[in-house]
């Protein structure tokens, strides 16, 4: 008997509920390792996504900087308004901007576009803003052409135009949350990112006024934050930008009370945050502030929308 028993135990197998427990618990385990390596995934895609606009504006400001702009057709057309404001802007048949007396780029308009019936994604879209090499009138003038260099915003007229605007589509869903600009007394939102040339002036007649000016000005466009942002909304934004309050080193827009306009590199520079579209996370893009218009800074956190910030 007792040698019986033990025969029938070394013959036993493992029993279906045994099997049933080790089968519930290998596929606990196996789920909770491909949820980590999919957490761990998607986290790796936001930091590559957030490292790719973040290059994009690292990258425009620097084309700002050295005057190497991204122009759809280098033959677009830049004339002067017969009858005064701003200049003419054709797609083609022109010799260029770098052969152009009249026009000059003076810096780009940044917007972040949402996702439309037609694209799903946010977009990154750039429009280089243009303005005159001279004052109004003395493009032609022999009488100290030196001294009638645009060097301001309101002598630049700035205008540019809807064909003109390049696109980059956010990678693995990132979405805008917000954009704001940052003073003392806190953060205000606003939805066009202008950065500018400084004006750092020019060396001749010939050569016109710099577009290498090595330094940018920041200059956030509050525009209504009631309306999408669009390319159109942004043509028009910066179709209306003054420069009535310069001395005040604000940016202007016409019809706009004092009270919304947006300082030219605001102390605490420009925050945009943007939401993961794949993990829970944000991350917070601080662009100048300090009196750098091409300093940025990304914060990460562990919750959508930059909490805190």
């Amino acid at each position: 008997m007792k040698a019986g028993n033990i025969s029938r135990a070394g013959s036993s197998g493992f029993t279906i509920v045994e099997i049933m427990i080790f089968l519930a618990v290998s596929g606990l385990l196996f789920t909770m390792a491909l949820l980590q390596m999919q957490g761990n995934q998607e986290k790796t895609e936001f930091s590559i996504g957030l490292g790719t606009i973040t290059t994009e504006l690292q990258s425009d400001i620097s084309d700002v900087a050295t005057g190497n702009y991204k122009i759809p057709d280098p033959s677009m057309n830049c004339t002067e308004s017969p009858s005064g404001g701003r200049a003419y802007l054709k797609p083609s048949g022109g010799p260029g901007l770098g052969a152009n007396p009249v026009c000059i780029i003076i810096g780009e308009a940044i917007t972040f576009i949402p996702p439309t019936s037609s694209n799903n994604n946010y977009q990154y879209s750039v429009l280089p803003i243009i303005g005159y090499n001279y004052k109004y009138g003395y493009e032609t003038s022999a009488t100290n052409p030196d001294l009638q260099v645009s060097t301001n915003l309101e002598q630049s007229e700035p205008v540019t135009a809807p064909w003109l605007a390049t696109f980059t589509q956010l990678p693995y869903g990132i979405s805008v949350a917000s954009m704001k600009y940052k003073v003392r007394s806190g953060t205000k939102p606003f939805k066009v990112l202008g950065v500018l040339t400084d004006y750092n002036g020019y060396i001749s007649h010939t050569d016109l006024l710099k577009s290498n000016s090595q330094y940018v000005r920041l200059a956030p466009i509050v525009g209504s934050q009631t309306t999408p942002p669009s390319v159109a909304n942004t043509v028009s934004l910066v179709n209306g930008l003054t420069d009535s309050c310069a001395k005040l080193n604000y940016t202007c827009q016409a019809g706009l009370p004092p009270t919304d306009l947006a300082p030219i590199d605001p102390s605490g520079g420009v925050l945009i945050c943007l939401n993961s579209g794949t993990t829970n996370e944000s991350a917070l893009i601080n662009i100048g502030g300090n009196n750098s218009g091409s300093l940025i800074a990304t914060t990460r956190y562990s919750s959508k929308g930059c909490s805190g910030a």
